[in-house]
């Protein structure tokens, strides 16, 4: 009976434990995700000397310019 209980605390304990991971994951995964958009519309913008145009960008849209760089080096770290 005891091993019973001892895994069911087991079973809940781990259901319990995922969604606060999934949040952070969901959490860094946007925050790396803006970062990498305003870096490659910074280096974008920058060879037409229109840096400033950074400040009229939405997060939506850094976050589109993200995609590319990110899809790709994934695809390379599954295929590698």
């Amino acid at each position: 009976m005891k091993q019973t209980t001892h895994t069911t605390f087991e079973s809940i304990e781990r259901i319990l434990d995922t969604p606060p991971r999934i949040a952070s994951f969901i959490v860094g995964g946007t925050a790396l995700a803006y970062l990498v958009g305003w870096l490659y519309a910074k280096a974008y913008f920058e060879v037409f000397g229109a840096t400033w145009l950074l400040t009229q960008l939405t997060t939506r849209s850094l976050l589109g310019h993200s995609l590319a760089p990110i899809a790709l080096s994934f695809c390379f770290f599954v295929i590698w």
